[in-house]
């Protein structure tokens, strides 16, 4: 085991060279005699002559050698002492060194890499509130230290103990504050995406005190999006937002609706997202209206400084035509029931004029609807259904109104409209409502009935389940499994065909097969109707996992059977098991 002492000594050594390597930093770091919680200082110097008059002051150091491979992705992480912490933050702070020393079987340096972390109050002081009363040690990320950025952060270091003095929370209440600015003393750190990991301060202009760091921020955290409540007009509003910082602006998003940057000068330019999220997208836009007038603001932890837009016409236009489709959606008992997809916001707001016209002046110029029936109406990247039993009068398809007017006919047999629904209206539409579908379902009596009315009824579980896999609602399940659990069968085959399906849902929903089902299918294996039926076979050996078996099957079907086939949900389970 390698001495300690001696890698306290490379440390020590290596952060001194680098600091004799400037000119204008003076170590004061003695080995093996150390003041309470600290290794030493550093004196920092305006030029490379170290005189008295030209010190500009002295940063109380810690270094730390370790041999322990704990990196992170963004640096090295170090478990620091908590009663450390606390005597940094009653006195100004601590300016942390991590020396990483690789050594060769030898016991020579192989190489040695430097982390550090500029330990101000205020940071250290957000760190304590967090912590466990009996918490001994608190583990911090290191960043490494270019020879080229030690002296800067020194000197910066120096300048910003300045900031934390005093209690900032108290000088605020005392003497009021106005937005400043968001930085750091040290030096930038961007991950291999591309983002700021630095921990950032807030800084307020305090009256009679100047320039005071009062919170800390994390622009990796921004980046992924919070949550926060803002008043505007007594109406309180809850929102999300994500923060970015760069060389050139402060971008702020906002409900993923509207993105504004702004730049040194407070001068903000915005720009409309597509639109996902129809609410979401009216609270974004509401929000925006506040903002462009010009202002001081509170965005979450963010406080923005942000000069009046030159322009806000557009934004009023699209917040009422958000408004007035809310609206008609909510008139209509929810036509918007998913997220939109579409990145073109232009074709979004055509389309959704549109709809408006059609659906609250009764102007159908867009569609051209003639005549009575049911139609899919096309918006976003989907479709509304719609249904029409008279001239310019429309409901939802998923409503009282479509049982009421309209029904679907098969031979004798007569069904309800989404019966006979496509694979593609099920899983696309916009509106689509499945307890609406549950709760008549759940009141449809499926004994004793056609051999027709079994096999659409069958089919019917089949695009739901298919739908299922498409967009991952457990709901299409629970009505498959309600509808094939209700079914009679009449014969051996239906009997089949209903134990496959209803396993296949199982299958979906448990992610395995219960011990019975599996006894089951090797069961049905030896069935006179199955042991030559190469597609059954390919049902049950998917379901099985038997792999090579299920391979067989399907290799010896039909080229038509195939694409009979792949139309199956089960083809969606012979993909992703065989």
């Amino acid at each position: 085991m390698m001495n300690p002492s001696r890698i306290e000594s490379i440390g020590v050594n290596k952060i001194g060279e680098m600091c004799y390597e400037t000119s204008k930093l003076e170590p004061h770091i003695p080995t093996g005699d150390k003041t309470l919680s600290y290794d030493g200082s550093i004196a920092v110097y305006k030029s490379k002559k170290n005189t008295v008059e030209n010190c500009i002051g002295t940063i109380p150091v810690q270094v730390k050698g370790c041999t322990v491979e704990r990196f992170s992705e963004n640096g090295y992480k170090y478990d620091v002492k908590v009663d450390d912490l606390r005597l940094y933050a009653n006195d100004q702070g601590c300016f942390f060194f991590i020396v990483y020393i690789k050594f060769l079987p030898d016991n020579k340096i192989q190489y040695k890499k430097v982390f550090a972390r500029q330990l101000h109050k205020t940071y250290i002081n957000n760190i304590l509130k967090k912590i466990d009363k009996n918490q001994k040690t608190y583990t911090i990320e290191f960043y490494e230290l270019a020879q080229k950025n030690l002296y800067k952060e020194c000197e910066n270091f120096l300048k910003e103990t300045n900031k934390h003095a005093g209690n900032p929370n108290e000088l605020i209440k005392l003497k009021g504050r106005s937005i400043a600015n968001i930085s750091t003393p040290e030096s930038l750190v961007v991950n291999p995406r591309g983002m700021i990991v630095n921990d950032l301060y807030i800084y307020q202009q305090i009256d009679g005190f100047g320039m005071v760091a009062v919170d800390t921020i994390s622009l990796e955290a921004m980046e992924r999006g919070q949550y926060a409540t803002i008043e505007i007009d007594g109406e309180y509003i809850d929102y999300s937002y994500k923060y970015r910082v760069d060389s050139k602006y402060r971008t702020l998003t906002i409900s993923d609706t509207i993105e504004i940057k702004v730049d040194d000068n407070d001068k903000g330019r915005y720009q409309l997202k597509p639109i996902r999220n129809l609410n979401n997208y009216k609270k974004g836009l509401y929000i925006l209206k506040h903002i462009s007038k010009g202002g001081e603001f509170k965005i979450g932890s963010i406080d923005i400084n942000i000069n009046k837009f030159d322009q806000i016409d557009n934004i009023n236009e699209v917040y009422e035509l958000i408004y007035e489709l809310i609206e008609v959606s909510n008139n209509y008992g929810g036509l918007f029931k998913k997220d939109f997809e579409s990145d073109n916001l232009e074709m979004q707001l055509n389309e959704i004029k549109g709809l408006i016209n059609l659906l609250k002046y009764k102007k159908n110029d867009m569609y051209r609807i003639k005549h009575e029936g049911l139609y899919k109406v096309r918006i976003d990247n989907h479709h509304v259904l719609l249904g029409s039993h008279k001239k310019n009068e429309y409901f939802n398809y998923f409503s009282k109104q479509l049982i009421n007017y309209f029904y679907m006919q098969s031979g004798n047999e007569k069904y309800y409209p989404f019966v006979g629904i496509s694979f593609e209206a099920l899983s696309e539409s916009y509106n689509l409502d499945l307890k609406f579908i549950s709760d008549l379902m759940k009141e449809e009596i499926l004994d004793n009935i056609s051999e027709d009315r079994w096999h659409m009824f069958n089919a019917f579980c089949l695009r739901l389940i298919k739908a299922y896999d498409h967009v991952r609602n457990v709901e299409y399940l629970y009505i498959a499994q309600d509808i094939l659990k209700r079914l009679n069968e009449t014969d051996e085959e239906n009997e089949f065909t209903k134990s496959i399906n209803l396993m296949q849902v199982q299958y979906r929903l448990d992610g395995k097969l219960k011990n019975d089902d599996i006894k089951k299918l090797i069961d049905y294996k030896k069935k006179s109707h199955v042991v030559t039926n190469e597609m059954k076979l390919l049902h049950i050996n998917t379901l099985l996992k038997n792999k090579a078996e299920a391979i067989d099957n399907y290799e010896n079907l039909s080229e038509t059977e195939k694409l009979d086939f792949s139309k199956y949900p089960m083809y969606h389970l012979f993909k992703e098991n065989i």
